[in-house]
């Protein structure tokens, strides 16, 4: 097989993949999720990407050619802001200020170059893609670089570089569902955009051949996995309403359409019967979905409830560690006031009944009065001197 030939089919591949995918979100929940619109957006302008390659290798004008080329690089450069679209949603930092920054600039960047594009393809004015050059592999087309294909390329890997960072560092702080959901989509997005990667070699002349178209499919299956396995989306409910409306629309015509009236009757009484079993089972499904996500809003809260109850404890116990050091603190300031108090009022005391004792006994040459005087001075010390030792005994029993 040819590379021509592989290369067409993994288009056709693309093609078929991405726009199914992109058809399934915008009948299901485009307008209610959105990470399912950057999703949707993401896979059309892959879908867009392919369709219009593909145009460009199998037509044999080659003015034709290159608009076709030209105009498939709009699918190229809606990937960016779509993917971080996606990529804020699901990581639940959609809302914060640095990525909603983050998107606008990938929405300016991603309308300047469509502005470029649709002046290549108008204007013949070669800012993104130029004339092309002799392809490599059997190829029947490949354009060249333009004056800011260099500046588009920068600005296409660096968003995806980015997304690729949002995924990773995300991870850790997420519900575990959300988390193995991440992770597929980190990996098998990882394989698509480096295989697509491979699409810009030729560009700057490197003789390597454009695998990546077949390798994008891998996010598509990824996604797919995703949402059937981990329920991505919320798809349950939304699928059963689409699949039993589809029902009721086919039972419907058929009814307008019914030849004869035993045809009309038993298509009536299906009709009724379809429409009745359709809203129990919807609602059986409602149900079953609310009950879940009121058991993980549940655990949510509940773990959010242990972790608040677990940082007011450890509050309250470096509260009370800090007033068991306090009090450390206020007992040895007390036996160092007992010490002090011991050594400033004791002592002098003690110096006032001694020299007081030695006049009134060892000094003969003092009148009455004089001692009667010494006698109430050391009286006085000593029911000083008791004061303190009950004030020192008080102290030291507290």
């Amino acid at each position: 097989m040819s590379w021509q030939i592989f290369y067409n089919a993994s288009l056709i591949f693309n093609v078929l993949a991405e726009g199914i995918i992109c058809l399934f979100l915008i009948l299901t929940v485009f307008k209610k999720d959105s990470s399912a619109r950057g999703v949707a957006w993401l896979s059309f302008g892959l879908a867009f990407w392919a369709l219009f390659y593909f145009l460009s290798q199998i037509t044999n004008d080659s003015l034709a050619a290159l608009r076709f080329f030209q105009i498939a690089q709009i699918g190229l450069i809606l990937v960016p802001p779509s993917f971080i679209d996606e990529a804020t949603s699901l990581a639940g930092i959609f809302s914060r200020p640095w990525t909603i920054v983050l998107r606008r600039v990938a929405y300016i960047l991603c309308s300047l170059f469509i502005i470029l594009t649709l002046s290549d393809v108008l204007g013949n004015t070669h800012f993104l893609i130029t004339t092309g050059s002799e392809p490599l592999f059997g190829l029947n087309y490949w354009g060249s670089r333009g004056t800011f294909f260099d500046i588009f390329l920068t600005y296409f890997l660096l968003s995806l570089t980015t997304v690729y960072a949002i995924f990773w560092f995300g991870r850790p702080k997420i519900k575990k569902i959300q988390k193995a959901q991440l992770t597929w989509i980190f990996w098998s997005s990882m394989i698509a955009g480096i295989g697509g990667s491979t699409q810009f070699l030729l560009f700057y002349n490197v003789p390597f051949p454009p695998i990546g178209a077949s390798l994008i499919p891998v996010y598509v299956f990824g996604l797919f996995y995703v949402i059937t396995r981990f329920h991505l989306f919320n798809l349950k409910v939304v699928t059963a309403e689409l699949f039993t409306v589809g029902i009721w629309a086919i039972l419907i015509v058929r009814i307008f359409f019914a030849r004869t009236s035993t045809d009309f009757l038993i298509d009536g009484v299906v009709l009724v019967l379809s429409i009745i079993f359709g809203v129990l089972s919807i609602r059986s499904i409602i149900n079953e979905t609310d009950q879940k996500d009121r058991l993980e809003d549940l655990n949510l809260h509940l773990n959010q409830k242990v972790m608040e109850q677990t940082a007011e404890i450890r509050t309250a116990y470096e509260v009370e560690k800090k007033a068991r050091i306090e009090l450390e603190e206020l007992d040895k300031a007390k036996d160092q006031f007992i010490l002090t108090t011991q050594h400033h009022l004791r002592t002098p005391i003690t110096i006032v009944k001694g020299f007081l004792d030695m006049a009134i006994y060892k000094e003969n040459n003092l009148s009455e009065e004089v001692k009667t005087y010494l006698n109430k001075a050391l009286a006085a010390s000593q029911n000083m001197a008791n004061l303190v030792n009950d004030l020192l005994i008080a102290s030291q029993m507290r």
